[in-house]
């Protein structure tokens, strides 16, 4: 059974095939991490800025992407419910932002602030799914049928955070 980081490689490689693409994610996840390290390195860092950018910036708009990328996947209630405009859907970050964030600052403050050994080592490419996300409906999004902030990277991958869905819930659909 895959993954989520797994069934995102697909979309991956599509980005990946746009060199346009490719610069513009490069370009706003260098800003997203300047913009992290401004707040960082400073000797009192105001907690509230710090854990805006990290969620906001770093976690959903960290590739350029204001809402993630949407991996193709959907959940089987929010795909049987294409076209349906009564069920109303959103996308949902499988990994979440805050994890994103703070998963791009421990990557950051390991390579020493040198985000451009970050970009040329290929870790955006090989990390790219933690920006991913998944169309759900809006039921299905309820707090009461998602756990956040409770889970581990590897059981977010596995879909273990959500009540109502499961990996083999989602259902392919670019």
């Amino acid at each position: 059974m895959k993954n989520f980081k797994e069934l995102f490689i697909t979309k991956r490689d599509i980005i990946y095939s746009d060199v346009n693409e490719i610069h513009q994610l490069n370009l706003a996840f260098l800003n997203s991490c300047t913009a992290l390290k401004s707040v960082v390195t400073q000797p009192e860092y105001n907690d509230v800025v710090f854990k805006g950018l990290l969620k906001n910036v770093m976690g959903y708009r960290g590739v350029g992407k204001q809402s993630g990328i949407w991996s193709g996947y959907r959940s089987k209630a929010a795909y049987n419910s294409k076209g349906d405009g009564k069920i109303k859907k959103t996308n949902d970050h499988v990994v979440g932002a805050t994890m994103t964030g703070e998963l791009v600052l421990e990557e950051c403050e390991k390579a020493d602030w040198n985000i451009d050994s970050l970009i040329k080592q290929g870790w955006i490419h090989e990390n790219l799914y933690l920006w991913g996300t998944i169309q759900v409906t809006k039921f299905e999004h309820k707090p009461i049928h998602i756990l956040r902030n409770k889970n581990k990277l590897s059981e977010k991958l596995n879909l273990e955070h959500y009540i109502k869905i499961t990996i083999n819930d989602l259902m392919l659909d670019i």
